[in-house]
Order: C-alpha cells, then sequence, then structure tokens
C-alpha cells in the first residue's frame, strides 16, 4: 500500500489513524488525525491520547498492549481511543463520539420491532454499549440480549 493510500485510511468514515515508532515519532497519520491533532508527522507526540496514555488515564486495558479510552477530550471534541501497542511501535484510532441529540427518534426506528428490541436497539447504535452492559442494565442474561440483538439483525435485513 502507497502510503498516499495510508493516509486516506478511515478517512470517508471520520476516524483518525495514527501510527508511532517505539519512541512517540509519528510515522503516519492520516488526514482526519491531522485535523484533530495538528499535523505531528516526523514529531514525537506528548499530546491528545499521548497525554492520556502516558498518565495512566484509566482505560479498559483490553490485554497486554490494547487499550481502549471511551468519551476523552482531545481538541475540544469527545473522542473514543483504541490504542494497539507492541515492542516497535503504537497504533491508535480516534471515533468520534456522536452528539448527544443524536439518539434516533421513532420515524427513525425499523419497522417491527418490539419495545424490547427498540430499547437495545438505541442502545447499541446511540450509546455502543455492549452485550454484557445491556444484560446488567437490563437485568436479563447475555443470552437474552443476544437474542434480541439476532432478531433485531433479522428484521433489518428481512426484504
Amino acid at each position: 500500500m502507497e502510503p498516499k493510500e495510508k493516509e486516506k485510511l478511515f478517512d470517508n468514515e471520520g476516524i483518525g489513524v495514527c501510527q508511532m515508532s517505539k519512541d512517540g515519532q509519528v510515522q503516519l497519520q492520516n488526514s482526519t488525525c491531522e485535523r484533530v491533532c495538528g499535523n505531528r508527522q516526523g514529531q514525537v507526540c506528548g499530546q491528545g491520547c499521548m497525554t492520556l496514555f502516558n498518565q495512566q488515564s484509566p482505560s479498559r486495558k483490553l490485554r497486554e498492549g490494547f487499550h481502549y479510552f471511551e468519551g476523552k477530550d482531545i481538541s475540544g471534541k469527545e473522542y473514543d481511543i483504541f490504542m494497539i501497542k507492541n515492542k516497535n511501535s503504537m497504533i491508535t484510532c480516534l471515533r468520534p463520539v456522536e452528539a448527544e441529540g443524536a439518539t434516533p427518534d421513532n420515524s427513525q426506528l425499523p419497522e417491527g420491532l418490539t419495545p424490547r428490541e427498540t430499547e437495545i436497539f438505541k442502545m447499541r447504535t446511540t450509546q455502543r454499549i455492549s452485550v454484557t452492559e445491556i444484560a446488567k442494565k437490563l437485568e436479563v442474561s447475555r443470552a437474552t440480549v443476544r437474542t434480541h440483538i439476532n432478531n433485531i439483525n433479522k428484521k433489518l435485513s428481512a426484504p
């Protein structure tokens, strides 16, 4: 893949992508990341998401080398941040969090969903809540939530 092609990674989805060397020098930024953080190509970056990472801010450590920061402010906008670090480099993805008013009104919801499916659909699409979190919130099993999600998917894919 050519460098210019790499720079376009995820740009059409508004996702910022940055790759840094093990010493923190920015090796690649797509244009979304450049808009958020400024052009840092060839520089050691210690701002934005790196500040969170270096300060050991609370994150969900998914496993060794994988970190997730939810709803963090970067340059005045809220992002979910996913960082993958190995011994030679780190890749960061910034995904903008949707505005609070992004909850679909009932006219935007798929037809034919039960009230419970509608509730779960909203949780998954606007709040991006995991199956486990939904199960805890609704006081049902994860299997029940997965069943509802499967039913939603069937209804959404029906002609």
